[in-house]
């Protein structure tokens, strides 16, 4: 990626020897110039242009843009007005005959390689024995320079991570550094391989389970193989809702004369939620036929709902208890034949 900054330099009278400077920060890694082109307004007494050699010199090259007229005898008093000095030009310096792009007399790819960063000078020496002064109205530079040091086409002052590819440019934590080149993706204060989360923050690193992954990022935090479908994420169980269980008991009785079945649920604790006011239901097959909920004892009266082979389920119910919950154990009576 190539990126281009114009640098304005100073102004002011000229002399014997004046110079003028500007200077540039790419905030780059490593802006290497491609190409320059430089651009001069400035006028010379009594028209003298030849009286003056134009130069410039930066990170110890220098280029002679144009020869006073001691150093080439074809130098003319041209107006030196609106002249850019340009390498890929079709008219040389000494041919100019107004504004416009002019090959100088020695290339400007000499600064090729070199950091586009730092002073760039244009000097204006007078030929030796002349006494002609002038006054340098504009001078600018245009450099292009390579910008993205890593070649993941992200500029380096828009890179988080300038020296290392990521094309991506992501950042857990949005800070100022990309994941990349981030020692502490997640922000956490803990550096990468010691954090038991390392794209999510945790700062106390809590592992419940102690398999080396923290409870912020572990799917199965209670460690009883459950994971995602874990009911009670932070209990070990060996149910499969993963929540521990309320044992309970169904005892049930088919009445003939009430064409119900009666029966009665009991639980082991948690009788407010798995004793009271739970469903329970009749199947035949795997259609449900009827439903009820018991009582506040666990009694319940269940029309049949349908004739033949019924059987009687307690579906698992799964209360609240603290910040876990608790699985009121599923059950089934045996199977009755209803006529």
């Amino acid at each position: 990626m190539t990126c281009t900054a114009t640098l304005t330099g100073s102004t002011g009278a000229i002399g014997a020897d004046s110079s003028f400077t500007a200077s540039l920060t790419t905030g780059a890694v490593s802006p290497k110039v491609l190409k320059t082109l430089v651009t001069v307004s400035m006028t010379a007494q009594n028209g003298e242009s030849r009286a003056f050699e134009i130069k410039l010199s930066h990170e110890g090259s220098t280029a002679v843009l144009k020869n006073d007229w001691l150093g080439d005898w074809s130098e003319t008093n041209a107006p030196l007005l609106g002249i850019t000095f340009d390498d890929a030009a079709s008219t040389g310096i000494n041919a100019r005959s107004g504004p416009g792009s002019y090959v100088p007399k020695q290339g400007l790819s000499r600064f090729e390689g070199k950091s586009a960063d730092g002073v760039w000078t244009l000097a204006t020496p007078r030929q030796f024995g002349r006494s002609e002064t002038g006054e340098m109205h504009s001078w600018s530079a245009k450099v292009t320079y390579d910008c993205d040091y890593d070649k993941d086409g992200v500029a380096d002052k828009k890179d988080n991570c300038p020296t290392v590819a990521n094309t991506s440019q992501s950042n857990v934590d949005k800070d100022a550094l990309g994941d990349a080149c981030d020692p502490d993706l997640d922000g956490d204060g803990v550096p990468n391989g010691q954090d038991n989360c390392e794209y999510r923050a945790n700062a106390n690193q809590a592992d419940q389970d102690k398999d080396g992954i923290g409870d912020a990022c572990d799917a199965d935090r209670d460690g009883d193989g459950l994971g995602a479908g874990d009911k009670c994420p932070t209990v070990k169980a060996g149910t499969f809702s993963g929540c521990p269980e309320v044992k309970r008991t169904l005892k049930v009785s088919y009445s003939k004369s009430r064409k119900a079945f009666v029966g009665k649920v009991a639980a082991s604790s948690a009788r407010s939620s798995c004793q009271a006011k739970v469903p329970v239901a009749i199947y035949k097959g795997r259609k449900k036929v009827a439903k009820v909920t018991t009582k506040k004892n666990g009694s319940f009266v269940a029309p049949r709902g349908a004739t033949g082979r019924l059987t009687v389920h307690l579906p698992p119910v799964y209360t609240p208890k603290g910040a876990a919950k608790l699985e009121c154990g599923e059950r089934w009576s045996r199977t009755f034949n209803v006529r």
